[in-house]
Parts: structure tokens; C-alpha cells; sequence
């Protein structure tokens, strides 16, 4: 409702004030504060970590094909085999 303060409801009912404040530094220019700059950190040291699982993962599918294709019985028709070759 209009005049109420923003915040959450909690087990206990209380109202939990959550704290909106304008950080604006001169000429309307967005002032940081350490909070914002550690809340910032936090994000981009959790997308670098999944990242590097991510890159992982890539490597290990890679490698697991490599291993498929080389183990023996996969069959790689050779390239100049006509039986194999497209129709045009």
C-alpha cells in the first residue's frame, strides 16, 4: 500500500526494514560502496568458478569421444572409398 514501508514479513510477523538508499555521487554519477563492490566480487568469483567446471566438462566430453572413436570396432570408412562417398 501507498505510505508503507518497504521490507519483509518474517516467521514472527515482524517487518523487516530493507534498506533502499540512493547512492548518487556528483553529477548524478552512481557512487559504489564497498558493499556493492563486494556484492559484485561474489558474482563474478561464482561465474569464474563455473566457468572453469563448465571448460571442464567440455574437455572431458572431448575426450571421452576421442577415446570412443579410437577404441577398437569404431569403424572410420576410409576417405577415398567410393562406397562411402556422398552422391552428387
Amino acid at each position: 500500500m501507498l505510505g508503507e514501508p518497504a521490507g519483509v514479513h518474517v516467521e514472527g510477523g515482524d517487518l523487516v526494514q530493507l534498506r533502499q538508499v540512493e547512492h548518487r555521487g556528483p553529477a548524478g554519477a552512481t557512487v559504489w560502496t564497498l558493499d556493492d563492490l563486494a556484492d559484485g566480487g561474489a558474482m563474478l568469483a561464482v561465474v569464474a568458478v563455473l566457468s572453469v567446471v563448465a571448460a571442464a566438462l567440455v574437455v572431458d566430453v572431448v575426450r571421452r569421444i576421442g577415446a570412443w572413436q579410437s577404441a577398437p570396432g569404431f569403424f572410420t570408412p576410409p576417405a577415398d572409398d567410393p562406397r562411402w562417398q556422398r552422391p552428387e
